[in-house]
């Protein structure tokens, strides 16, 4: 994962049933408490034989486990820990500020601004809302006069 985590999936044997499996790891190797429930997830679709086979992680990092879903395909994606970032800022010469960035999808977020990174200085500039995967776009109008200004993001 980008924070150096490890996740893996795998199938898990519940009586006569078998659900899909995810287990989180620290980058020491150690199990990651926080994640699911003492570092692992099950799920399953219904009652009956499902397998995730492969795993890979979305634009922003989540889990999606693919698999066997009681002799269908079956998808799943995990949910996880708030992921905010910005990944672009383009400050065109007198034009507006363009940010780009990535989030909770369908959430609100604040985008926070500060002439300098002095803690306690970053105030709320405006609210910006992700969409269904998790990308969002701000032009930021108030930029004229700036010359030095720095973002971040927060949630909610």
């Amino acid at each position: 994962m980008p924070n150096g985590k490890i996740v893996v999936s795998a199938l898990s044997s519940q009586g006569v049933f078998a659900k899909y499996a995810a287990a989180r790891f620290n980058p020491d190797g150690s199990l990651d408490a926080s994640y699911g429930i003492g570092g692992k997830v099950l799920l399953d679709f219904e009652d009956g034989y499902d397998s995730a086979t492969a795993l890979a992680l979305d634009q922003i990092g989540r889990a999606v486990l693919v698999g066997s879903a009681n002799g269908l395909f079956g998808v799943a994606r995990l949910a996880s820990e708030p992921y905010l970032k910005i990944t672009s800022i383009d400050a065109p010469i007198g034009g507006p500020v363009t940010l780009l960035g990535v989030g909770i999808p369908l959430a609100n977020h604040t985008l926070l601004t500060s002439p300098n990174l002095v803690p306690g200085t970053f105030s709320p500039l405006d609210s910006v809302t992700t969409d269904a995967g998790g990308l969002w776009e701000y032009q930021d109008i108030t930029t004229a006069g700036a010359n030095t200004r720095f973002y971040r993001l927060t949630y909610p």
